[in-house]
């Protein structure tokens, strides 16, 4: 469960970013997961314009039942480039710190043509069976999980529509996300298809073109930044997660309630 929480809440606190042309200072977001109406996780997410770059942060605390029986506290940071125009992205390095039940965790990652190389981390993955190691040609191409939904953002701002997969990696895991487009413009269906890394692959997986896929709704905020991750729900064996965008704050502003998104 913890995981799978993981990946929701990032799929929505990444999706925060600013474009070159972005007001001056970071726009904050928080946000909200639950499980059939009961809190799961919080997460936060800040982004500062930086012209030709972009720098990203995020932060995931459980909370409610899965803290009960995993506590994790986890923050991540991305930078990479823009292209000229601003809509293509080439990311250069990743990190993560966290503490999981006592435990401190952290991986850092440098992103290049030659894929993925990890340059530090705390266990190290390589010390992990063979079997659960990420072979390096599954880590070409790959993008961190704050800079694959900045991409995704992007796309959604070009009009270019959601579909497509993201090839992600994470410095211990190895997954890809299905996406298609759904009912409007700033919707997209996903499936989440975990690859390597993990303990089990044969659990059941989201499918992106089943009955119940999983789904992000984006919405347009602040003039400057492109659109951000507004309510996303996924199906589980546990129950239906939903993560929701709670507020917003731009600097010398008072934070602003979400506007109400659509079940």
């Amino acid at each position: 469960m913890l995981k799978a929480c993981a990946v929701v809440v990032a799929v929505a606190a990444a999706g925060v970013m600013a474009s070159p042309a972005a007001a001056d200072g970071p726009l904050t977001l928080t946000y909200r997961a639950t499980m059939l109406g009961l809190p799961l996780a919080s997460a936060a997410a800040e982004v500062a314009p930086a012209g030709g770059s972009y720098h990203l942060v995020g932060e995931i605390e459980t909370r409610g039942i899965v803290g009960l029986f995993s506590r994790w506290h986890h923050r991540a940071v991305s930078v990479g480039r823009l292209d000229a125009d601003g809509r293509e992205i080439a990311t250069v390095r990743h990190r993560g710190d966290g503490v999981r039940n006592g435990k401190i965790r952290f991986v850092q990652i440098l992103f290049g043509a030659d894929g993925a190389q990890i340059e530090a981390a705390q266990p190290d993955p390589d010390d992990r069976s063979e079997r659960r190691r990420v072979p390096p040609e599954m880590k070409l191409g790959t993008l961190d999980p704050l800079s694959a939904f900045y991409a995704l953002a992007l796309k959604l701002e070009a009009e270019q529509g959601c579909d497509g997969t993201l090839r992600i990696f994470d410095g211990r895991h190895r997954y890809d996300l299905d996406l298609f487009s759904a009912s409007d413009s700033l919707t997209c269906g996903f499936g989440y298809r975990p690859l390597a890394g993990f303990k089990r692959l044969n659990e059941p997986v989201v499918d992106a073109r089943s009955a119940s896929p999983g789904t992000i709704r984006y919405v347009r905020l602040a003039e400057g930044f492109p659109p951000v991750p507004q309510r996303l729900d996924v199906s589980s064996r546990w129950g239906t997660v939903t993560v929701m965008l709670e507020e917003w704050r731009l600097p010398g502003q008072l934070a602003a309630q979400a506007p109400p998104a659509q079940p």
